[in-house]
């Protein structure tokens, strides 16, 4: 049975066949973002278009403002302006680009021009239809338009988990509600299905794989110990189960030499012969585990009266003032008077106030983006609106779900849909003859449950209102923004990755609500929020990130795998790197060249990837790929200076040498209106810009210690897909 699950679990990935190249599409060279600011040359005039201002955002559209520079060509007299522009956005998040088309200039503002002239309509003329513009500096500036434009707030659960502590090595096993057993066939033996780790049991005792060999127990609850005679049937099982890939096998792998990190001899692989070996600990509810390498070691923040736990990869931190004891899980807070609770939840308004003075450059500097008006946390709610976009070929995509068994519905509540409970893939009925499917971030529509099934090129609104009390609540983070007979262009915002914006405006990982998983032959299950050490943080390098992974004090980490069934992207292996950030991944990133492709920019031929044999890899799957260099920002061409900002009020600035601003008008830089002018909103637009130049810019190669990424506790293993 074990191949014929495999089969099975095969039908329900989306089939997408590859799109011929066509004969004219030649290779071209992807844009990058060039240096600010951009010169182009009209009717004698010489134009510079300064680093854009973002004021709107939604979907796949844009507008913002930029400063304006012209000169007549060979003179020195410059005339400043401001323009509005409207276009088109496609986000690569893995390149960290957005590339903007259908460019228009909507409105123009040159108080000193010549009578006559129309500097707007000529640089609507010459912006080109494929710029390409940092995705770093372009967050960085929509952030501070957070607080007037607030996302919609969704109502989370924060329901404390059980939090366990531990100051060894140890290993939280996590099983879908009560552990569900199903025979193996051919074999004397029966797994555990509704968990991700390989749980079998033979005769009256249980065996867990880990490393290079097996844990067994009397019992699920334990206690485990290394197996020394494991049965031989194990041994069939666990080559079925790598074969299937069906199995988180707990198994690292080597990593690879990165560039720029000092040549060395390999690390040994770590060994359940040679230890140590972990404490296994399984949940069958909510937990969350904390591993320390030793007690506790407290080091205190500076500035503030904090205290923070550093021997471990997880948030814990002491305000001294209180003597309570703050861990940070998933993007909520929860305190306790002791590490033995009980624990409570803790809104983020009522934080001690030290807790938004962690210094940008501390080691717990992650934190900041989870309390709430922070700079940080603004910037990680502008970060979770910024959709991943992608154009689908209508008469190539395809998709065939499976079910375990015949249709079963249940309703959503609030709405007046119903779903497939027993389907791996989100299937839901909007009425008889209306039914929607959605896989790797592509709608498709059929008038039946079993299809056939063609991609979508709208969703009926009422989709968009199901609740995050219920398990398909995800797929309100995909939407379709245009189509046209060939092609349907689509996107998803990392919501769709289980990341929502509590009423705190702050961003969280899950709903806080437990649903229910599918148990039949196979086992489906649904999103978690807590049991994989999720981590939803900020870094002055990298920005608002969210991961999951664990964090023993071990020389390797383990295998990071999709926590349930859904779009969660798949993750490396990695011994040394045990952090996995999803919210830059790309899920569309799959199928490029398979009935789905980056979408269409001007002017830059799009280029199918190399032939391939078999599907090409998830992204993550294998050693850990070398980080993407973006290039590094460029001086502005000679004579032009680099910080000129636009104004709301269609006047342009400039930081003035001794401090303030300075406003260009009558031809001359003149002192701004001091704190009840523009200057506070300038004072946020420029540090905005900095981070995001500072964050575009790679950070120069060579040995020394890599930054380190904002992990969670020590995780479990939840489901993304079917067991027997």
């Amino acid at each position: 049975m074990l191949a014929a699950v495999s089969r099975q679990a095969m039908a329900a990935v989306l089939v997408l066949l590859p799109i011929a190249a066509r004969a004219d599409e030649s290779p071209a060279s992807e844009p990058v973002d060039g240096p600010w600011p951009r010169t182009y040359q009209e009717d004698g005039f010489d134009f510079a278009v300064y680093q854009p201002q973002v004021e709107k955002w939604e979907n796949d559209r844009i507008t913002s403002r930029y400063a304006v520079a012209v000169n007549r060509t060979g003179q020195d007299e410059t005339f400043y302006g401001v323009i509005w522009t409207q276009a088109r956005t496609d986000v690569d998040k893995e390149q960290g680009l957005v590339h903007l088309s259908e460019v228009k200039v909507v409105r123009s503002s040159f108080p000193a021009a010549p009578k006559g002239t129309d500097w707007g309509a000529v640089l609507d003329r010459k912006l080109p239809d494929d710029a390409a513009v940092s995705l770093e500096r372009l967050q960085s500036s929509l952030a501070i338009t957070a607080a007037e434009k607030r996302q919609k707030a969704v109502p989370v659960k924060n329901d404390p988990p059980e939090i366990l502590f531990r100051t060894a090595p140890a290993l939280l096993v996590y099983v879908d509600g009560e552990p569900a057993l199903r025979p193996v066939p051919g074999m004397d033996l029966m797994r555990v299905i509704n968990t991700r780790p390989l749980v079998l049991q033979a005769g009256e005792r249980f065996y867990l794989h880990l490393l290079d060999g097996w844990m067994e127990a009397p019992a699920l609850a334990g206690p485990w110990a290394v197996s020394r005679v494991p049965p031989p049937a194990l041994a069939l099982a666990l080559e079925a189960a790598r074969r299937m890939g069906d199995a988180d096998l707990l198994q690292p792998e080597p990593p690879t030499q990165q560039e720029g990190e000092p040549q060395g001899a390999p690390a040994e692989p770590p060994s359940l012969a040679r230890g140590p070996v972990p404490e296994i600990i399984v949940a069958t509810r909510p937990t969350e585990l904390i591993v320390t390498e030793g007690p506790p070691q407290f080091e205190p923040i500076a500035g503030t009266r904090l205290l923070y736990w550093k021997n471990t990869g997880s948030t814990v931190v002491v305000d001294t003032s209180s003597g309570d004891t703050f861990v940070l899980l998933a993007g909520r807070w929860f305190r306790a008077r002791t590490t033995a609770g009980p624990w409570h939840f803790v809104p983020g308004k009522t934080l001690p106030r030290d807790f938004a003075r962690v210094p940008e450059g501390h080691a717990k500097a992650s934190l900041l983006a989870a309390v709430p008006g922070t700079p940080q946390a603004r910037e990680a709610v502008i970060a979770n609106s910024i959709p991943q976009t992608a154009v689908v070929n209508r008469a190539e995509a395809r998709l065939e779900p499976t079910l375990d068994g015949e249709p079963r519905l249940a309703p959503i509540e609030g709405t007046s849909l119903a779903y497939v409970v027993n389907s791996p893939t989100p299937i839901i009925r909007v009425d008889e003859k209306s039914w929607y499917a959605l896989m790797n971030g592509v709608w498709f529509v059929a008038t039946g449950s079993g299809g056939p099934w063609v991609a979508a090129d709208q969703v009926p609104p009422v989709i968009y209102t199901i609740p995050p009390s219920s398990p398909l609540h995800y797929v309100t983070y995909v939407k379709i923004y245009s189509a046209d007979a060939e092609t349907v262009r689509v996107g998803y915002t990392p919501g769709y990755l289980g990341t929502v914006v509590s009423p705190e405006y702050v961003v969280v990982y899950g709903t806080g609500w437990w649903y229910r998983p599918w148990i039949g032959t196979y086992w489906y299950g649904p999103p978690v929020t807590y049991g994989f050490g999720w981590s939803v943080g900020w870094s002055p390098w990298g920005g608002w990130t969210v991961g999951f992974g664990w964090d023993w004090p071990w020389p390797w980490y383990g295998e990071c795998v999709r926590p349930w069934w859904g779009p969660m992207p798949w993750a490396y292996r990695s011994w040394g790197w045990g952090y996995r950030p999803v919210n830059d991944a790309n899920i569309y990133g799959r199928y490029w060249g398979h009935g789905v492709r980056p979408a269409p920019r001007p002017g830059a031929a799009w280029r199918p990837p190399p032939p391939a044999i078999g599907p090409r890899p998830a992204p993550g799957v294998g050693p850990r790929p070398a980080p993407t260099i973006r290039p590094p920002s460029r001086p502005a061409p000679p004579g032009r200076p680099a910080d000129i900002y636009a104004g709301r009020d269609g006047r342009v600035y400039r930081p003035a040498p001794q401090g303030g601003w300075q406003q260009h008008s009558r031809g001359a830089w003149r002192p701004a209106p001091g704190p009840v002018g523009p200057a506070p909103q300038l004072d946020r637009e420029r540090a905005a810009r900095q981070r995001g130049d500072q964050r575009a810019t790679p950070r120069p190669a060579g040995p020394g210690p890599r930054p380190a990424a904002p992990r969670g506790p020590a995780p479990g293993r939840g489901g993304d897909g079917k067991r027997r």
